[in-house]
């Protein structure tokens, strides 16, 4: 039998109560985090001047990216733009779809944009490398940017686009000159 001392059994039961502490604050920090992301979303997708020959019969079309541990957080976010956007924007109805990560079909015309649920490295540039068409690609992670993802946003003081310009300019996508002015720019490297 197993005797542990009670500076032992305090330091593992603290241990303890601090992961309990961590875990919801990081989910409640995500859900506000898709939160934001859901307002932007539909939005980002009137910034590209081409949008209109992106839409997918007619609709906004959401193409969120996950893995199946993130099954949860796509939905959260498919509730979120439907509660924020019912109507949907400038008479065009907006669809998520749901696509895992190892799953993406060959095709990515079923979305007008696509966005990418936090995953491993591997994962996100194996998406990127599927999804090679001229689509908008709005990432949860800014650190996805670097890997060739095409925007994605900062929050600090106030939320801020970060927009990839080589992403950008390889995909062969023009955004709005209003868009370009209240974003901060990532350049390879950075």
């Amino acid at each position: 039998m197993v005797v542990m001392s009670a500076k032992l059994i305090k330091t593992w039961w603290l241990c303890w109560l601090l992961l309990l502490i961590a875990f919801p604050a990081q989910a409640a920090e995500n859900d506000g985090l898709l939160k934001i992301h859901a307002a932007l979303l539909p939005k980002t997708v009137l910034m590209d001047y081409q949008f209109e020959r992106k839409l997918v019969d007619g609709a906004i079309v959401v193409g969120v990216v996950c893995e199946e541990r993130g099954r949860f957080s796509a939905e959260r976010l498919k509730e979120y733009i439907s509660a924020k956007y019912p109507d949907g924007i400038r008479n065009y109805p907006i669809k998520v779809k749901k696509f895992y990560y190892d799953e993406l079909p060959d095709s990515t015309s079923g979305a007008t944009i696509f966005y990418l649920m936090p995953a491993s490295e591997t994962a996100v540039c194996a998406a990127l490398e599927l999804l090679q068409d001229e689509r908008l690609i709005f990432s949860f992670e800014p650190s996805d940017l670097r890997l060739g993802a095409v925007i994605s946003i900062m929050v600090r003081q106030k939320v801020r686009p970060v927009i990839n310009l080589d992403a950008l300019r390889r995909r062969n996508i023009s955004l709005r000159p209003v868009i370009m002015k209240i974003s901060k720019m990532y350049y390879k490297g950075q």
